[in-house]
């Protein structure tokens, strides 16, 4: 059974309870093979297929197959068709329980007369359920579980949170709509109570826990999930007193505050923090472990501070936070620029001038070294007022601490980039008490190379020309460098001819690859780079110069990277 659907999705659900009837109008609407409707030139083509679960191979009945105009729903068999007018279009499949957190997948579509029939292919979600139970007996209801996943973010390993859930009366959780992939579950902490303890009172709760019920992050269990399979996870958390702690801050006489607790790895906590402005104190309640407290002050200044300390089953006093002026670390920009080809460059349109990165040439990102869940370290980078020559920037409001940093240049390419002799292209950023710092010196060249690929084969599976009717598959080149750089990889996509051509490149070598899904790829690490040794192609790219590749298309089961 076909059931046709119009555009609008809420009118799509309407139409599942009155499927019979919309199936007559359909069908009485639908135009003919080859028909042209009054609003369109291109002849209308029957567009038949079947969608497939991606891992047991089975059919999918009732998975919305929607082509812009029109959708219908799959049958039992897990057939579709549609009347499509000729040319490129997008098809989009959705159903619960398949992608990323019922994401559509997308697919692009050549239509024509006599065309093949479609096969698509959904990917069964992943799924996590357990039970958290606590030491006294009571019920673990109404508590946090967050489900973080491994990803590599601009080249490096980082966990980002994907999903929670809270527990019912029964301490039982669902987290669904997962991806393959490697996962940390991670309990968020409750206590008896949101209030302050009377004087002489304790307070008890559930510290926040890491699976099966650690308290640190590198004894935490990992969950290792494939497409479609269900894991279980049980949580056991022991109640413990929260401890009080006490904080004196100096440099608080005017200005909000803002207090934050992070755990070691990075995380924040939800620990209340309570700031008295007279005092000039903050004070917790929290388990024993190691934390450190983040305070904020703006003002015509922001002012910075932090402090490190380990709870150990005693109530802890005697720590002091200074507050301290964040300074902007300066960024030089030299630009080298002897070619005319100006190909790598990245266009944002109107003038160059002014006070943003783009009359810098590039823009640059700083992200947390040292923490499982870094965060952006810096305000934007901006010019300098009063500087004429263009070259002088900052990067305002950074906080001490180590960071990566990432460039993304707007023309060339980033031929060196370093601080007080650091190639900061290999090593972390070091940003010193009130945010100091020796100076970014990035030097910009513009005699960018090119990487042209070839698909072995000539074209995509079947497909001899942009114009082959059926489904445009989307093959995916990177350019993967075999030397330390700032920049993410640069890629090119394919389809139809099977040819490629990558700009605006570094001269250096590169590991040329082609594959037929997104990729997430560690390119700072020799492990990372490993993933890919022997695969694809090798070459060498001169300044101003091009190379070529010839490359055999790798096949990989996981369609749903983010």
């Amino acid at each position: 059974m076909l059931v046709c659907l119009n555009r609008s999705w809420t009118q799509r659900n309407a139409a599942l309870t009155c499927a019979l009837g919309f199936i007559a109008m359909a069908l009485v609407a639908r135009p003919c093979a080859g028909q042209e409707t009054a609003d369109s030139a291109a002849p209308i083509y029957p567009v038949k297929g079947v969608v497939l679960n991606s891992v047991t191979h089975q059919p999918i009945a009732r998975a919305l197959v929607d082509a812009h105009e029109t959708a219908v729903l799959t049958d039992n068999d897990g057939r579709f068709e549609l009347s499509l007018p000729a040319g490129g279009t997008q098809i989009s499949l959705r159903r619960p329980g398949y992608g990323a957190r019922g994401r559509a997948t997308n697919h692009s579509v050549q239509v024509g007369a006599n065309m093949p029939a479609l096969t698509f292919y959904l990917t069964p979600e992943a799924l996590i359920t357990g039970q958290v139970m606590l030491s006294t007996a009571d019920a673990a209801d109404g508590i946090r579980v967050m489900a973080y996943r491994r990803r590599i973010t601009s080249g490096r390993e980082t966990w980002m949170m994907q999903s929670s859930a809270t527990t019912n009366s029964d301490g039982v959780f669902r987290i669904a709509g997962l991806q393959p992939g490697s996962y940390l579950l991670y309990t968020q902490p409750t206590r008896d109570g949101d209030g302050a303890a009377s004087r002489g009172t304790s307070i008890y709760g559930y510290p926040a826990a890491y699976y099966p019920g650690v308290a640190d992050i590198s004894a935490a269990g990992l969950l290792t999930l494939t497409a479609g399979q269900h894991a279980e996870a049980d949580f056991t958390l022991t109640r413990q007193e929260f401890y009080s702690v006490t904080v004196m801050i100096a440099n608080h006489e005017a200005g909000g505050m803002n207090l934050q607790v992070h755990d070691r790895s990075g995380r924040q906590m939800s620990f209340p923090v309570r700031w008295n402005a007279m005092q000039g104190t903050a004070q917790m309640n929290v388990p024993s472990g190691s934390y450190f407290l983040e305070g904020r002050r703006r003002g015509e200044a922001q002012l910075y501070g932090r402090v490190d300390f380990t709870v150990a089953g005693a109530p802890l006093t005697g720590l002091n936070m200074a507050l301290l002026p964040l300074h902007a670390v300066p960024v030089t920009v030299r630009k080298v620029f002897t070619a005319t080809n100006t190909s790598g460059s990245i266009g944002f349109g109107g003038s160059s001038e002014g006070n943003s990165p783009v009359s810098a040439g590039l823009n640059i990102v700083l992200t947390a070294a040292e923490e499982f869940f870094g965060q952006p370290g810096g305000g934007g980078m901006r010019s300098v007022e009063g500087t004429s020559d263009g070259s002088s920037y900052e990067i305002e409001n950074v906080s001490p601490g180590r960071y990566w940093v990432e460039t993304t240049p707007f023309e060339g390419y980033v031929s060196s980039i370093t601080s007080g002799g650091v190639d900061l292209a290999r090593d972390p950023l070091v940003i010193g008490p009130g945010g100091t710092s020796a100076p970014i010196e990035v030097t910009l060249r513009n005699d960018t190379g090119t990487i042209s690929a070839q698909l072995s084969g000539g074209g995509i599976g079947q497909q001899t020309g942009a114009a082959a009717l059926g489904e445009q598959q989307q093959i995916y080149v990177y350019a993967i460098p075999l030397f330390a750089s700032s920049e993410q990889i640069k890629m090119g996509g394919v389809q139809g001819t099977g040819q490629t051509t990558i700009a605006g490149l570094a001269p250096g070598s590169y590991r040329v690859v082609a594959v037929d899904a997104p990729q997430e790829i560690d390119y700072h690490t020799p492990e990372g780079l490993a993933k890919y040794a022997g695969q694809g192609e090798t070459v060498t790219v001169d300044a101003g110069g091009s190379a070529s590749a010839q490359l055999d298309v790798i096949h990989t089961t996981n369609t749903d990277v983010e």
